[in-house]
């Protein structure tokens, strides 16, 4: 259970933001061969937020599972997301799908890499329906970060990367 800070410009002046509650429950579980299982559970309790042009208080609920191996040649990290609650008088449904595959051939001096990063997230329908689907992400810097100014809109990525490490 915590209140975030509002980071002001100056020193030691930043102060607890108590307009917005954040709570939650976050599990791990290893599995065999170097796989692991996340179960989560992020709540927030916020006043005053605007989405739409309209400024309301929103109770927002995020329930998530994330796959994930990050040791050996073959990687993977996927996660879905779903989030209820209300803004204001409108139920919220939103989701969010993230994955990343990758290969690297650790046995070549470079270990070169290529890697598959993809993205989706919900946003709008319709202003008529009385639900809230925009997706509100639950890190400071989601997959999509550099992309979010666009505003409220249905938003997929599919990004491929790749890679060497030059070492001794």
């Amino acid at each position: 259970v915590a209140h975030p800070l509002d980071f002001q410009l100056g020193i030691f002046d930043n102060f607890t933001n108590t307009d917005i509650l954040i709570f939650g429950s976050y599990w791990s579980y290893s599995l065999k061969n170097n796989n692991a299982i996340d179960l989560y559970f992020i709540a927030n309790d916020a006043k005053d937020v605007k989405i739409k042009d309209i400024i309301s208080d929103e109770k927002r609920y995020s329930i998530g599972t994330r796959l994930s191996k990050t040791n050996g040649s073959f990687t993977y990290d996927a996660e879905v997301t779903w989030q209820t609650g209300t803004f204001g008088d409108e139920n919220i449904s939103a989701w969010q799908m993230l994955a990343q595959t990758g290969y690297q051939w650790n046995e070549n001096s470079l270990k070169p890499i290529v890697q598959l990063k993809a993205s989706a997230y919900s946003s709008e329908k319709g202003s008529t329906d009385n639900m809230l689907n925009l997706f509100r992400p639950i890190a400071s810097k989601p997959a999509a970060n550099k992309f979010l100014p666009i505003g409220p809109a249905n938003f997929m990525m599919l990004a491929p990367n790749g890679g060497i490490s030059i070492t001794k």
